[in-house]
């Protein structure tokens, strides 16, 4: 599940996470067998994601029990959810998919607070032409949030 997170200005919020992830695009990732240092990681800018839990009933409650745990999102800074639709990041629909949603907010009144166990680094909301020059600067590299703002992107 990914989160297309909104705000009352139509921008888009993104968090900056830590990932295990080779940073030389011509090197396998060798982590965790015998990993060089310079391969482990590094921070990406990205959606609020994660996995349908037990306790959730559907994609959109999973998107909104994400955002609590990752930047303290309250359901009364919430002004409108929708589904948006799965994608399949591989050909066998068995193997993965992953549903987006869209989450509206009053940013007024937030009060962020950075899951810091989950080593996420900043929130911050960005503009419809920021995004597209982060594209183009090869900012976001994750295919998950490249896929959830596509859907930003082309209204």
């Amino acid at each position: 599940m990914s989160v297309l997170l909104t705000d009352e200005n139509n921008r888009v919020g993104l968090i900056k996470i830590w990932r295990h992830a080779p940073l030389k695009d011509n090197r396998p990732n060798l982590f965790p067998v015998f990993p060089d240092n310079l391969d482990l990681g590094d921070y990406f800018i990205e959606t609020i994601r994660g996995g349908v839990e037990k306790e959730d009933s559907n994609s959109i409650e999973s998107g909104l029990r994400e955002a609590l745990e990752e930047i303290n999102l309250k359901k009364s800074d919430v002004v409108e959810t929708a589904y948006i639709q799965k994608i399949i990041p591989n050909t066998a629909i068995d193997v993965s998919s992953v549903d987006i949603v869209h989450v509206k907010i009053n940013s007024e009144n937030l009060n962020i607070k950075l899951q810091k166990e989950e080593s996420i680094a900043n929130f911050e909301f960005y503009s419809k032409k920021q995004l597209i020059q982060m594209i183009r600067e090869n900012k976001i590299r994750c295919s998950i949030t490249l896929a959830t703002l596509n859907h930003f992107l082309i209204q």
